[in-house]
């Protein structure tokens, strides 16, 4: 339902997998707290396409590392 029900159904039921959030493993830097949320699939780049996160938040897609 809601919000992230049609962001989702719009993948076509795609393989999805999330893991977190949790904290980064240095989870405080210059004065902010980090926390990471993993998603792993199919269909990753439609996923995002246009998907607005809002001021304070970071997409990295295919991290060179998760530290």
């Amino acid at each position: 339902g809601g919000r992230a029900g049609g962001w989702w159904g719009a993948l076509g039921g795609a393989a999805i997998g999330v893991l977190g959030p949790s904290p980064c493993l240095f989870h405080k830097v210059r004065g902010k707290y980090r926390w990471q949320i993993l998603v792993r699939g199919d269909k990753l780049l439609a996923l995002f396409e246009g998907f607005n996160l809002g001021a304070g938040w970071t997409l990295e897609i295919d991290p060179l590392s998760l530290l």
